[in-house]
């Protein structure tokens, strides 16, 4: 069963396990747009601050009632 095995592994061409486009580099790769660090820091404020105020506004409403 090993032999088996070992001669199977013995005639897979090894151009099969290789990829058949080339893959770019990084240095080819198109560059990215510049991030806006204003419209980060927005998103970052409307989904951290926002939304844990807005529930605790909730709680508060459903427990002085």
């Amino acid at each position: 069963m090993l032999d088996m095995m070992l001669s199977t592994l013995r005639n897979e061409p090894t151009d099969k396990m290789l990829p058949k486009d080339p893959i770019d580099p990084i240095e080819k790769a198109e560059p990215l747009e510049p991030i806006d660090i204003n419209e980060l820091v927005d998103h970052k404020l409307s989904t951290e601050l926002v939304e844990p105020m807005l529930l605790m506004e909730l709680l508060f409403a459903m427990t002085s009632a």
